[in-house]
This record gives C-alpha cells, sequence and structure tokens, in this order.
C-alpha cells in the first residue's frame, strides 16, 4: 500500500477541502492496480464515509457511517480496508460526543 496526500480523481461529490483524508494505492491482485481518493463528512447523524475510485462521476463508495466503516471486519484486502488504512495513517478522524 502507498498513501499520498494527492488525489487521483476529480472530486465530483464537492467535498469540503477539510473533509479530504488522504489516498492510496494497492493492488487487489497481480496486475490489478487500484487507486482510492478517501474522504470523511459531516451530516445530520453523524460522519459518513466516501470513496472515489475514477475519474466518472458515479465512480464512488458511499460507505456508511464511520463508526460502522471502522468497526466493520474486513476478512480480505479489499477498497474498504485500503480506505480504512489511510485514514489510520493520516489520523485525520474527529470524535465528537453526542447525548
Amino acid at each position: 500500500m502507498e498513501f499520498r496526500q494527492q488525489r487521483y480523481f476529480p472530486d465530483h461529490c464537492n467535498h469540503d477541502e477539510s473533509e479530504y483524508v488522504g489516498s492510496v494505492s494497492y493492488f487487489r491482485r497481480v496486475g490489478e492496480l487500484v487507486l482510492l481518493d478517501v474522504y470523511v463528512w459531516s451530516n445530520s447523524r453523524g460522519q459518513d464515509v466516501c470513496i472515489r475510485y475514477g475519474d466518472e462521476g458515479h465512480q464512488y463508495i458511499s460507505a456508511g457511517s464511520l463508526w460502522d466503516f471502522l468497526c466493520s471486519d474486513f476478512s480480505a484486502l479489499t477498497d474498504y480496508q485500503a480506505a480504512r488504512a489511510t485514514m489510520m495513517h493520516y489520523g485525520r478522524l474527529n470524535y465528537a460526543k453526542t447525548n
């Protein structure tokens, strides 16, 4: 896995600059390089994760809540694991206590 602080793809979701966590590249299998841009954005329910994997507007994964995402057990190397590793690498997570 290789991490970087430069996007691979245009941000068609129009995230705020502060919502960009970082980017990661990894080989899913021999010869298949995967590039991902990772975002964490706030909404009325808390924070959600967005993973962009291509140049086209529809090429993103809305991965759900940050809490569920971080607590999930991914058994094989997946885009989700790579995105989570990017979050941990850059340490750009926020905690806010709710009632």
